[in-house]
């Protein structure tokens, strides 16, 4: 791909919009459990976050069908800004009674993994520095490998749960379930403008100014599957934060060129990768 063609390095991921069948239940364990807070409440919708940055907005759609071997989202990622609040939520996650579905040591990151009550899959993760990362053959170096869970408790020390996440989190990256990788790697490289940082077994990984990855895609469980349809509950659609207009266009000129169609939600472009998982393209405030 020329490197015209990339997307901002400061280019990054926003909120993530999920259709849920149960409203309460789903706001209660996201600020219970993962820790975000209510920055926005309606009777159809809740909008949560961190401090003002939005990372998690819950559509009711109560009629919503749930069928996990589709395109849509694996999981949503959540950053904290170092080791030590990765262990301190990690206690307070065995505090609350809720259990790990994974953890793993990427070499990049530390990654602890769940799902939430109508299983959209959560990463809670911390980054190792960059000056740790490792590079082979021109791709960053992931694994997945045992995280030292026991090692990871002990690092809370007297790091104290204040009930909320701490104010420098973000929603780090998303991971997609798509139904042919090789079409998603083509979308997200050449029309999105994302590089292409490492390749896994059935999966992908995309990123803006050389991060391990602010788009994952995989086959793991969705190779071959029906588009996403908007009956489905979970996934509705997740941002692309942008510096300005002029990156929004160049988008925009490579999708139409591409062949897809781009619709408008609040005046807001959206675009649907080939699986029809969509896409908002924001100006990053």
């Amino acid at each position: 791909m020329q490197k015209d063609l990339k997307i901002a390095a400061s280019a990054r991921v926003g909120r993530v919009r999920l259709t849920v069948g149960n409203l309460f239940l789903m706001s209660s364990f996201y600020q219970d459990v993962i820790g975000l807070s209510v920055i926005r409440q309606e009777s159809h919708s809740v909008v949560l976050g961190v401090d003002d940055d939005v990372i998690l907005e819950l559509i009711a759609m109560p009629s919503g069908e749930l069928v996990a071997n589709r395109p849509g989202l694996f999981h949503l990622a959540i950053l904290l800004p170092d080791r030590t609040h990765l262990a301190a939520w990690f206690r307070h996650l065995l505090e609350s009674g809720h259990q790990l579905s994974g953890a793993a040591d990427h070499l990049v990151s530390e990654a602890l993994y769940l799902a939430d009550p109508e299983g959209n899959g959560i990463e809670i993760y911390a980054d190792r520095p960059r000056g740790e990362w490792r590079h082979e053959s021109g791709r960053i170096k992931m694994a997945t490998n045992r995280l030292d869970l026991q090692a990871l408790f002990n690092d809370a020390g007297k790091e104290a749960w204040e009930g909320r996440l701490p104010v420098s989190s973000s929603l780090g990256h998303v991971h997609l379930q798509v139904n042919d990788l090789a079409a998603g790697l083509h979308f997200y490289e050449s029309v999105l403008g994302l590089e292409h940082m490492t390749s896994y077994p059935g999966a992908e990984f995309l990123a803006a100014g050389g991060y391990h990855h602010h788009v994952g895609i995989n086959t793991w469980n969705s190779a071959g599957s029906e588009k996403r349809s908007e009956e489905l509950l979970g996934l509705k659609s997740f941002s692309l934060l942008l510096p300005d207009e002029g990156e929004i266009k160049q988008i925009i000129d490579r999708a139409t060129g591409n062949g897809f169609d781009i619709s408008t939600s609040d005046d807001v472009p959206v675009l649907s990768d080939p699986s029809g998982n969509n896409i908002t393209l924001e100006i990053d405030r």
